[in-house]
């Protein structure tokens, strides 16, 4: 039996399939309908473009599909960029994190605990700290329990050297969609944090992540090096 044919015709920039009268002549043997022909040709290429990320194939991409589909994560267009790397992200997350980690720098970090910490032997104990570290001027600013403050510039070979730990082994980024939800701002409507972070990277994005969970191991391993500092 053969396969029906569709109604209508399909419409290569909004991905919409519509009647014959909404094409022209020309417009039907390019696949445009007469309201998409008015746009302007960079707006067709970037709707048509739009139009192939959402339908990329859910089978394993080819070579050349997986390099065009990396370009257009840094597209010049931001609703491109945008899409392209949500794309990106979901099709291949391992990817997609070792990407964005390449773009992170951290230029201030703050670190707060407040609450029962395992330690390096499975005990339990209260921490009350806060730590502020600074790339430039290099510093790391520690605020104990009973308001003590100490202060520690380490070589700034050092101190990048951390921080780009924390980036690339720590995945300090994630650890909001990894181990918790944005902190709360409000303390009349939530519990306070055992543990918070507030980061600022060089490429402006700023982030503020915290739990009233335990602890997830990588804090404790950024506490840990911390701590080392001023030991």
């Amino acid at each position: 039996m053969a396969k029906k044919k569709l109604p209508g015709h399909f419409c290569k920039v909004c991905g919409m399939r519509k009647s014959n009268e909404s094409f022209s002549g020309r417009g039907h043997a390019a696949h445009i309908c007469k309201a998409c022909s008015r746009l302007s040709p960079a707006r067709q290429a970037e709707e048509m473009t739009l139009r192939r990320l959402e339908n990329l194939p859910l089978r394993r991409l080819s070579e050349s599909e997986m390099t065009w589909l990396k370009n257009r994560t840094h597209d010049h267009r931001p609703e491109v960029k945008s899409l392209a790397c949500m794309v990106y992200a979901q099709r291949f997350p391992r990817q997609a994190r070792n990407q964005k980690k390449q773009e992170l720098s951290i230029q201030t970090l703050k670190l707060n605990i407040d609450g029962e910490i395992c330690d390096p032997y499975g005990d339990l104990m209260y921490v009350k700290e806060s730590y502020q570290v600074s790339q430039t001027p290099p510093a790391i600013v520690r605020i104990q329990q009973d308001g003590a403050s100490q202060t520690v510039s380490p070589p700034p070979k050092i101190l990048a050297k951390l921080l780009k730990w924390t980036v690339h082994t720590l995945e300090i980024f994630w650890w909001g969609e990894d181990y918790c939800g944005p902190a709360d701002v409000d303390p009349e409507d939530a519990e306070s944090p055992l543990w918070n972070v507030h980061v600022e990277y060089s490429n402006g994005e700023i982030q503020d992540m915290g739990s009233t969970d335990d602890v997830p191991d990588p804090v404790l391993e950024l506490l840990s090096a911390l701590v080392e500092l001023f030991e």
